[in-house]
C-alpha cells in the first residue's frame, strides 16, 4: 500500500497553499479548467481562495441589494463545489487507502481527511492574508498576534493529521465518507 503524496508530506503542501494564494491575490481569482490541470486538492483550495473573497465581497460596506443576493448566490454555488471537492477528496483517499481501512478492531475516526484538508486550506488562506497585513503595517500588533496563533494552529493540525494517518495506516483507526446532504443550489 502506497501512501498518496498529498498526504506524505503536509509540511510542502501548506507551503505550497500559502505561496497558491499569494500567486492567486496578485494575479486575480484563477479558473479551474485554464489550461493547467488542478489536483482534487488544489482545486478544493482554490474553492477556498474563491469563497474567501466572495466573502469580503458581500461584507463591503455600500453594495445594492441586488448585488448583495448574487454574491450570495456565487457563494452558495462555490459553498456547493467546495462540499462535492471534499467528498471526491474522501472518496479518491479510501480507494488509495483501501487496504488499511479494512481492520475490524480499528475505531472510526469522526472527520474525514478531505474535511481536514479543507481546514488545512482555510488556515493557510488566514497565515497568507495575516502576512500580508503584517507585511503592509508592521505595527498591526491585532494582526501579527493573529498570524502567530493562526501559525500554530496550523502546525497543531499538521501534527494532529500525521498522527491520525499514522493510525489509519497502522489499523487502529479506520475512515468513512461523510454525505453533504445539504443542496445549496435549490430555490426557496
Amino acid at each position: 500500500m502506497k501512501l498518496p503524496q498529498i498526504l506524505r508530506d503536509l509540511d510542502f503542501l501548506t507551503k505550497q497553499w500559502i505561496q497558491f494564494a499569494g500567486e492567486w491575490s496578485n494575479k486575480g481569482r484563477p479558473q479551474c479548467g485554464t489550461g493547467v490541470p488542478l489536483s482534487l486538492p488544489e482545486r478544493l483550495h482554490l474553492s477556498n481562495f474563491n469563497l474567501w473573497n466572495l466573502e469580503n465581497e458581500v461584507r463591503r460596506v455600500g453594495n445594492p441589494a441586488t448585488q448583495t443576493a448574487n454574491i450570495k448566490r456565487m457563494i452558495d454555488l462555490e459553498n456547493n463545489r467546495r462540499n462535492q471537492l471534499i467528498e471526491q477528496i474522501d472518496e479518491w483517499l479510501l480507494v488509495e487507502l483501501r487496504q488499511d481501512i479494512t481492520h475490524r478492531d480499528a475505531q472510526f475516526h469522526t472527520e474525514t481527511l478531505g474535511s481536514i484538508l479543507d481546514r488545512i486550506s482555510v488556515l493557510c488562506l488566514r497565515v497568507h492574508h495575516f502576512k500580508d497585513k503584517v507585511k503592509s503595517d508592521s505595527n498591526d500588533g491585532d494582526a501579527a498576534d493573529k498570524l502567530m496563533r493562526s501559525e500554530g494552529t496550523l502546525v497543531n493540525l499538521i501534527e494532529a493529521t500525521q498522527y491520525l494517518i499514522e493510525e489509519v495506516m497502522n489499523g487502529s483507526k479506520k475512515l468513512f465518507i461523510t454525505v453533504f446532504l445539504k443542496d445549496y443550489t435549490q430555490e426557496t
